[in-house]
């Protein structure tokens, strides 16, 4: 889902069960980013807690962290 927008970060899975999920780029690309996780993962997901913070220039490209 990610190539789908302009945006940079990671995901992984947490012990827990939960996902961890980092998402930088501009705004409008990142809200539209986790909207469509949101609609597609909808079955899986039980919470959502998110954080806003300044952009990190330095993030490059979207991984799958182990």
């Amino acid at each position: 889902m990610a190539r789908s927008h302009p945006v940079r970060g990671w995901d992984r899975d947490l012990p827990d069960g939960r996902v961890e999920l980092f998402g930088d780029g501009p705004t409008d690309a990142v809200e539209a980013y986790l909207d469509e996780v949101r609609e597609r993962m909808a079955a899986g997901i039980t919470s959502v807690e998110t954080t806003e913070r300044e952009a990190d220039e330095g993030v490059v490209g979207f991984r799958i962290v182990a």
